[in-house]
């Protein structure tokens, strides 16, 4: 169980752009709906939840409980660079695959 963390010192995730598209309009409709924030799943999350969630389970995969615990706790001057660690890759990577991911999904 996780301990009550002052709310400053919890860490939230936003997508706010992409670079695989030089344009919006470019984009694939699917795309454009997670970028819109119009992208559901069947329990209407908002896609906040669902990246963070993404990422979460993304990371697990690769590093189980120790890296799950270690993206917890990173803060705002460490992120970028704890992301590079636990994903093994390029923080621009990191937005693409877990964009692909979601996208991607099937039931």
């Amino acid at each position: 169980m996780l301990n009550k963390q002052p709310l400053e010192k919890i860490l939230f995730l936003d997508i706010e752009t992409t670079s695989q598209y030089p344009r919006f309009e470019d984009m694939p409709p699917r795309k454009k709906e997670l970028f819109l924030h119009k992208f559901r799943n069947d329990f209407d999350n908002s896609i906040l939840y669902i990246t963070g969630g993404v990422i979460c389970k993304l990371v697990y995969e690769k590093q189980g409980e120790k890296g799950i615990w270690e993206l917890y706790n990173s803060t705002n001057s460490n992120f970028k660079v704890i992301l590079e660690k636990l994903f093994e890759e390029p923080y621009e990577n990191i937005e693409k695959t877990v964009v692909e991911y979601i996208t991607n999904y099937e039931k």
